[in-house]
């Protein structure tokens, strides 16, 4: 496998991060100062001791606990106490002797799966850590806490894992998740938005939510989005390749060739694996070039070049060129071929996807230059190329 030097950051899903560099982010109650994402929610407490949700607004803030009308709590009680004589001095000491739970809303035998936090704001290809651990126990013990996705963009395929094979090569995926545990970590494997939700388990068999506790699952939001100019990305599925994980797989590569290039094989001007971090614009400023920030060989992807500031193209000279190139069909280890491979190219220009397109390709040298990009007064220009050889050109 080639190995690329990747400067990864491990984002805690822990309200109150302090660490350097730490992300924003969303924690479970009010007054968070970073504000939140929209269509969040978190647990509160109406009059009465009755459980209910806030929920973040466009404006990213908060909203009022929704309790739905006082009356509503006071006449429950009222109703208890009268009838049988117990209601009304039982509902007045939960309400005066519990504190105010966070979390799921669940009856008080019930546990409440709480994550640290709700939202996070990340860039594609960074590492996330899923904390439960602020989860309550209700009548029993906790004994496991379940992180699911639950929505991703199109094209993702990583896992929640208890760790990484190799911490440096996280698109290589990890050990399963403990459940025993309450973290887990995700690779966030393309720009886009991720919701994973919560399940807690405890000795008795409940679990919440489920049927004993119905209350909804609280969530957890990621963005993933790239601050720079342009994002491409390609990832690739192959039948053929029983194991995505092992050390033997099917290897696609891309690359992107600059407007001067005399061709694909004009080695300074075409950024991929042989030349990941090419100088094209002024020396020693590294914003002004691409850079191969992802490497796979072995699997199904992502590759990733990257073009934080990208200098207007002359239309002299042509524009830049997306290619991606079968470099592998056949085993490394033993006889025989991986078969066909269905790649997807995606790019993203300022942040938003402007261009998502497949193709199979079949055999080793199979060659596809899916779209030109154009870049004029600051503004980038995807043009549709879709050109096909059984040979690199």
């Amino acid at each position: 496998m080639r190995l690329m030097a990747i400067s990864m950051k491990v984002l805690l899903v822990l309200a109150g991060c302090a660490l350097a560099g730490c992300i924003q982010q969303t924690s479970s109650g009010e007054g968070e100062e970073d504000g939140c994402l929209e269509g969040d929610e978190v647990a509160c407490r109406c009059p009465g001791g009755v459980n209910s949700v806030q929920v973040c607004g466009a404006d990213g803030e908060w909203g009022a606990c929704v309790c739905g009308g006082e009356g509503e709590g006071e006449g429950e009680g009222e109703g208890e106490g009268e009838g049988e004589g117990e209601g009304e001095g039982e509902g007045e000491g939960e309400g005066e002797g519990e504190e105010d739970l966070p979390g799921s809303g669940e009856p008080p035998h019930c546990p409440l799966p709480i994550p640290a936090a709700t939202g996070l704001r990340v860039e594609p290809l960074d590492v996330i850590e899923l904390d439960a651990s602020p989860s309550r126990p209700g009548d029993a013990p906790l004994t496991a806490w379940r992180w699911i996705v639950v929505a991703r963009p199109d094209g993702s395929t990583a896992g929640v894992v208890e760790s990484f094979h190799d911490p440096a090569q996280p698109a290589d995926g990890g050990l399963p998740d403990d459940e025993s545990t309450p973290s887990a970590r995700f690779f966030v494997d393309m720009p886009g938005d991720f919701v994973f939700e919560l399940r807690v388990f405890d000795e008795d068999g409940r679990v919440a939510p489920g049927p004993d506790c119905p209350d909804p699952a609280p969530q957890v939001r990621v963005r993933a989005v790239y601050p720079g100019d342009v994002y491409i990305q390609v990832s690739w599925q192959t039948p053929g390749d029983d194991d995505r994980l092992d050390d033997d797989g099917a290897d696609v590569d891309l690359s992107l060739l600059h407007p001067r290039a005399r061709g694909w094989d004009d080695v300074p001007y075409r950024c991929n694996y042989r030349n990941p971090d090419p100088d094209w614009g002024e020396l020693d400023d590294g914003s002004d070039d691409p850079r191969l920030l992802l490497d796979d060989a072995n699997g199904e992807g992502p590759e990733v070049i990257v073009y934080d500031r990208v200098p207007e193209t002359d239309p002299a000279d042509g524009p830049y060129r997306v290619g991606v190139h079968y470099y592998r069909s056949f085993r490394r280890v033993g006889a025989g071929e991986f078969g066909p491979s269905f790649v997807t190219v995606n790019v993203y220009l300022d942040g938003a996807l402007a261009y998502s397109q497949g193709r199979e390709l079949v055999d080793t040298d199979d060659f596809w230059e899916p779209v030109d990009l154009h870049w004029e007064e600051g503004v980038g220009d995807l043009r549709l190329r879709d050109d096909f050889w059984q040979m690199p050109p």
